[in-house]
């Protein structure tokens, strides 16, 4: 209901009150009936007053008026790098050099200053040996050889080496020996050792 009709009624019946007294129609008790019942009808309708609804404007405008709650923002990457960045980092000390072993120097092998090896040969038409006389260092190998129609053999003349020689002369045969020990080593062919010819020969060792 609107606020506005209580007012009216009110006014109404302070009308009718006027009215009434200055016609002297009604008594005094009409006139508290009256006035009772116009107080009756004013107060309630003083309290019960109806309040508009708020337009929409009004509504907006406390909504307006309610302040807003602040949104914190996230810290962005390059805030949260920076923060990483300016933290002090720990620093490890470097091992210490570790020392490199130095391989001992290899001894020379003392090399010998005579030949290591020799071939001697048999003249077959001379008959004597090619070169006779040879001199190697130690741990030297000599080598004889032949090839042809005529029949050699190889001994040791004072027997301090075994040259390996079957027990019959040959035609053809290579031998080596290898001497170890320094010395002098004397070889022969027997088979041609007499005064015509002379297969004799010596074999030095340094």
């Amino acid at each position: 209901m609107n606020a506005r009709a209580p007012m009216a009624a009110t006014a109404l019946l302070a009308a009718m009150a006027l009215f009434t007294a200055a016609c002297g129609g009604s008594s005094k008790n009409d006139s508290r009936v009256t006035a009772s019942a116009a107080s009756r009808t004013v107060l309630p309708a003083a309290s019960a007053t109806t309040q508009r609804p708020a337009s929409v404007s009004e509504t907006l405008a406390v909504a307006t008026a309610v302040p807003s709650v602040s949104t914190a923002t996230p810290a962005s990457a390059t805030s949260v790098a920076t923060v990483a960045t300016a933290a002090p980092t720990a620093t490890t000390a470097p091992p210490p050099p570790t020392a490199t072993p130095v391989p001992p120097t290899p001894t020379a092998v003392p090399t010998s200053a005579y030949p290591m090896a020799a071939t001697i040969t048999a003249l077959t038409t001379a008959f004597q040996w090619s070169p006779a006389d040879v001199t190697i260092g130690a741990g030297g190998t000599v080598t004889w050889s032949w090839a042809g129609d005529t029949f050699h053999d190889l001994a040791s003349s004072d027997g301090n080496f075994n040259p390996g020689f079957p027990d019959a002369p040959m035609k053809s045969w290579t031998g080596s020996v290898t001497f170890h020990s320094p010395g002098v080593y004397k070889y022969l062919c027997t088979v041609h050792t007499n005064s015509r010819t002379s297969m004799r020969g010596t074999i030095t060792v340094r």
